[in-house]
C-alpha cells in the first residue's frame, strides 16, 4: 500500500490505505513496478557493461623484426599504387559508367597476369 506521509501527518490517521490523491504510483501500482524495473536494468547494463570493457584478451603480440617491417612497408606501397589508379586515374565506377568499369576490371586483370595467375 502506499502511504503519503504528508497526508498522514494532516490528518493524523494512520491507516494503510492513505495515499496522496497526486501521487500518480499510488493511483498505478503497476507503474512503480516498471519504473523499479527499468531502473535496475539500466543499473544492471551499465554494470555489463562496465565489467566487458575491463575484460580483456590476454594475446602476445609478437614483435615484428626489421625483414617483417620492410615487407609491410612495401606491401603498403604497392597497394597505395594499386589505389592511385584505380580512385584517381580511372575514378568513379557505377553501373551507369560501363567504360570505368571496364577499365578496372582490365587493370585488376593485367595485374593478375602479370603476377603469373592467368
Amino acid at each position: 500500500m502506499c502511504i503519503s506521509f504528508q497526508h498522514q501527518k494532516m490528518m493524523g490517521d494512520s491507516q494503510n490505505d492513505l495515499c496522496d490523491p497526486r501521487s500518480y504510483f499510488c493511483t498505478h501500482p503497476k507503474a512503480m513496478i516498471y519504473v523499479s524495473l527499468l531502473i535496475f536494468l539500466a543499473a544492471f547494463s551499465i554494470w555489463v557493461y562496465k565489467a566487458m570493457i575491463d575484460i580483456r584478451p590476454k594475446v602476445n603480440r609478437p614483435t615484428l623484426n626489421t625483414d617483417a617491417r620492410q615487407a609491410i612497408n612495401d606491401l603498403k606501397g604497392r597497394l597505395k599504387v594499386h589505389v592511385a589508379v584505380l580512385a584517381d586515374e580511372i575514378g568513379p565506377r557505377d553501373v551507369f559508367v560501363p567504360d570505368k568499369l571496364n577499365a578496372a576490371a582490365a587493370y585488376i586483370r593485367g595485374f593478375w597476369e602479370k603476377a603469373g595467375d592467368t
